[in-house]
């Protein structure tokens, strides 16, 4: 045997073959490789996009509804405005969660006072439609007050009207 030459190997029903000839490249090989990958990542993205489609919806549609019942009454430490925190948003669906309230006192100068309560994550959906008293100091001057209840989404985001409740400060009675 000559030193130059290849060893020979044998394969079943395919003849004689030199060692590191390989079968001949496929074209289209790589082509239905690319081909299948695009078919998965179609079907991927066509199934993940399932679900309803609707337009969306402007912002003003989907905040709460005005309150409607609010009511300011004397207690020992103060004033309490009582009201019911919506349980639907402006456009009539179901209102989800509600990210808390905003509760402005105008005084008989005309000046006001704000004070804005904002719901944890596990009350947002507790607090939907639940009766609510919020406890403010009492007034330093006699006169008029009136006190405005707005409730606000997640966002900050509440309606244009505005439920009030109105109050005459005397000032506490004494004994």
């Amino acid at each position: 045997m000559d030193c130059c030459k290849q060893p020979v190997e044998r394969f079943k029903g395919s003849g004689v073959r030199d060692q590191g000839s390989g079968p001949a490249p496929r074209p289209l090989a790589g082509m239905r490789w690319v081909f299948i990958v695009w078919i998965a990542t179609t079907a991927f993205f066509h199934l993940a996009s399932c679900g309803v489609k609707a337009p969306p919806q402007p912002r003003e549609l989907v905040v709460p509804a005005p309150v409607k019942d609010v009511a300011v009454g004397i207690v020992p430490n103060g004033l309490e405005i009582t009201f019911t925190l919506p349980a639907k948003s402006l456009d009539g669906s179901p209102l989800e969660v509600v990210g808390g309230y905003r509760i402005l006192r105008e005084g008989p100068e005309g000046r006001d006072v704000r004070e804005d309560v904002r719901f944890s994550v596990s009350e947002m959906r507790e607090m939907t439609g639940k009766r609510v008293a919020f406890l403010d100091e009492p007034p330093e001057q006699a006169g008029k007050y009136r006190y405005c209840v707005i409730p606000v989404d997640v966002y900050g985001s509440h309606p244009s009207k505005r439920q009030t409740g109105e109050f005459c400060w005397e000032g506490f009675l004494s004994d």
